[in-house]
C-alpha cells in the first residue's frame, strides 16, 4: 500500500488501497446498491416462490379445476385503519361481514374475518391477508380460512390454506389459488377460487354425495 499527500483533514496523508481491496470495497458498495434496488421487489419475489414453488419440477403445467366463489361484505371500518411500517409501507386493518362460499367443493356461510394488508406507501403493490371463518351447510362442519398473496388495491391472487373436517378434509391437502376482486363501490370482496393440479378427479361427485348424506 503506497501514500500520497492529500487535502485531508489539516493536511494529514491520505492513504491509497491497493488493487485487492479497491476491488473488495467496490463489490461491497455495489452489493449495497443492488440490495437498495431490490428491496421492493424482494418481496414480490419470495412470495412467487412460495406460490409455485410446489409447482417448478411438474413435467407438464398444472390444470386449473374450479371449486367455489366467495362473497363478503366490508364491516365498518375503524377510524384509523392504516398503521405505518417501521421499515416503510403500511397495513390496513379491515373487519370483514357475513358473506357466502357457493361451488361444487363446498357450500357454506361466513360469520365474520380480517383483512390486514400490508401495501407500499402509494398502495400500488399490496400483500394481502385474510382470515375468514364460518360454518359449512351441513350446519355441523366449522371452517377458518387464511389467505396471502400479492397484487394491486382491486386485483390480488392468493393462496388459500384451509382447516376444515369432515366431507371436505381433502381440501386442506389440496393447492387453492384464488383471485380477489374488490369493488370499493359497493364495500363488496369476491374471490374465485380454484384447486391447482388437484388430486381428487371428480369433485361434484363428492360435493353430491355430501348432499345426499344431508
Amino acid at each position: 500500500m503506497c501514500a500520497v499527500p492529500g487535502a485531508g483533514i489539516r493536511g494529514t496523508k491520505r492513504h491509497v488501497p491497493g488493487p485487492a481491496i479497491s476491488s473488495f470495497l467496490y463489490k461491497i458498495n455495489h452489493d449495497y446498491r443492488q440490495t437498495v434496488m431490490m428491496r421492493s421487489k424482494m418481496s414480490f419475489c419470495s412470495l412467487l416462490t412460495l406460490l409455485l414453488c410446489p409447482f417448478v419440477h411438474a413435467s407438464s403445467a398444472p390444470g386449473l379445476t374450479f371449486l367455489f366463489n366467495v362473497s363478503i361484505s366490508l364491516a365498518k371500518p375503524l377510524s384509523s385503519p392504516t398503521l405505518v411500517l417501521p421499515l416503510g409501507g403500511i397495513q390496513l386493518i379491515e373487519p370483514l361481514a357475513k358473506g357466502t362460499i357457493v361451488g361444487p367443493a363446498l357450500n357454506a356461510t361466513i360469520s365474520g374475518g380480517l383483512a390486514y394488508p400490508t401495501a407500499t406507501s402509494n398502495q400500488s403493490l399490496q400483500f394481502p391477508n385474510v382470515v375468514i371463518y364460518g360454518t359449512a351447510n351441513d350446519n355441523t362442519t366449522n371452517f377458518l380460512v387464511q389467505e396471502t398473496g400479492v397484487g394491486t388495491g382491486n386485483n390480488q391472487f392468493t393462496r388459500l390454506s384451509l382447516t376444515i373436517g369432515g366431507p371436505y378434509a381433502y381440501l386442506q391437502d389440496e393447492f387453492v389459488l384464488g383471485q380477489i376482486v374488490a369493488n370499493r363501490v359497493t364495500e363488496t370482496v369476491e374471490v374465485t377460487c380454484w384447486c391447482v393440479g388437484c388430486s381428487v378427479k371428480d369433485i361434484a361427485t363428492i360435493s353430491k354425495s355430501t348432499k345426499m348424506a344431508k
